[in-house]
């Protein structure tokens, strides 16, 4: 059948699913918005570009100390499967994607943070170059900003399903149980479990004031303000999926 979700995509949006359900009940952030590429049929195949095979970069390879590469950006090719879309998915590193020019005057008009863009170019499916941008993000909000004490957590087991909260006071108390939580060695976990927020606030007058974020090593989540949502929606940029988000708040 034509556009038939591949099993491992159907696999994915069930652990998805199961991961979201203890906040299915929350109210929506009004401040932030979870940013991803999109997979679905207007995409195909993710990523929709990648690197031809002389180059063999893996994913830390071409990064500085800074995080950002240091080396010119490969031209890429879309792969078979994949579709064209304002913004595409690269097989390179996740803080990064490929912008078209559209895109990219929608985003330069935000407070990208720290950022870099890259030009570069992306082959199609009949050989054809397509000057494009790549940008790469690297705006991790320090753990100082987490209002630790009145956020809530739970346990993940391996597979995503929620378990039991867990009380944490702080980073260190945090940075310390996530290491029992793979062990097993908390209360209600097994082996390779892991910690969840439920509900995360910033600290008043801590919140970001960039329009597109990640919590390292909190959360892979990358987010962005309603303000770059919007802007977002309005331009129809085609490639980027932008989801609700029940965990994360300003106070």
């Amino acid at each position: 059948m034509a556009n038939e979700k591949h099993p491992f995509d159907v696999a994915a949006e069930r652990l998805e699913a199961i991961a979201d359900t203890p906040v299915a009940g929350q109210d929506a952030s009004p401040e932030y918005w979870e940013l991803k590429s999109a997979t679905d049929e207007t995409t195909g195949d993710y990523p929709q570009a990648q690197l031809p095979e002389e180059h063999d970069w893996g994913e830390s390879y071409g990064l500085g100390d800074d995080g950002f590469p240091t080396e010119p950006i490969p031209n890429q090719q879309l792969v078979e499967t994949g579709l064209w879309t304002d913004v595409l998915s690269s097989s390179l590193w996740s803080e990064g994607r490929l912008f078209n020019p559209k895109a990219h005057s929608v985003f330069r008009r935000m407070n990208l943070g720290k950022f870099r863009e890259y030009p570069t170019n992306v082959a199609d499916l009949n050989g054809e170059m397509h000057p494009l941008v790549y940008f790469h993000f690297q705006n991790e909000v320090e753990p100082t900003a987490i209002d630790f004490e009145t956020s809530e957590f739970y346990i993940a087991e391996m597979l995503s399903m929620p378990g039991p909260s867990v009380s944490i006071r702080s980073f260190e108390d945090w940075s310390e149980k996530i290491g029992q939580a793979r062990e097993g060695k908390l209360n209600g976990c097994e082996q390779f479990s892991r910690i969840e927020f439920k509900q995360l606030f910033f600290k008043r007058g801590c919140s970001p004031n960039v329009d597109i974020f990640s919590l390292g090593r909190l959360s892979a989540r990358v987010y962005i303000t309603t303000k770059l949502r919007d802007a977002i929606v309005e331009s129809g940029i085609t490639g980027l999926e932008i989801k609700e988000n029940k965990r994360l708040f300003a106070q």
